[in-house]
């Protein structure tokens, strides 16, 4: 988590500054109208603590909070996670990890919740996620 640059790219900037939209202006960010913030530009550029030479009003879609379009439940439930961490740097790892808590909540009610499926029967579909996931979480890669 801590070893990806600041920023994937990925989309990561423009997540980061809706949430910084709810965290400090308490609002929902417009769609075609906000920009990205100056932290999170600096972030992008790697000048952060410095300003970035970089203006979001020049970088055209790039520059602008082209995520507002999403629903707001994961921005409003990060937006206190944002709040509490105290340098950008470091909020962007605090959601990083709200992230990573996320998806093991996700990860595990998908596992583990109960579907009705008849245990008499010899036949749970619940079982068969444990496996793959046990499957997926022991897999290297190619």
């Amino acid at each position: 988590m801590a070893r990806f640059q600041l920023f994937a790219r990925i989309d990561e900037r423009a997540h980061y500054a809706f949430v910084q939209e709810v965290a400090e202006e308490g609002r929902l960010p417009v769609l075609g109208r906000d920009l990205i913030s100056a932290e999170a530009q600096a972030i992008n550029d790697g000048t952060w603590p410095q300003p970035s030479p970089s203006d979001p009003r020049t970088l055209g879609f790039a520059g602008q909070s082209y995520e507002a379009f999403q629903p707001p439940l994961y921005y409003v439930l990060a937006a206190p996670v944002f709040a509490v961490a105290g340098d950008h740097r470091h909020k962007v790892f605090a959601l990083r990890a709200f992230d990573l808590i996320l998806l093991g909540v996700a990860v595990g009610l998908w596992a583990f919740w109960p579907d009705g499926c008849s245990r008499t029967a010899g036949s749970c579909p619940s079982r068969s996620r444990s496996r793959c996931f046990s499957g997926l979480a022991s897999w290297r890669g190619p």
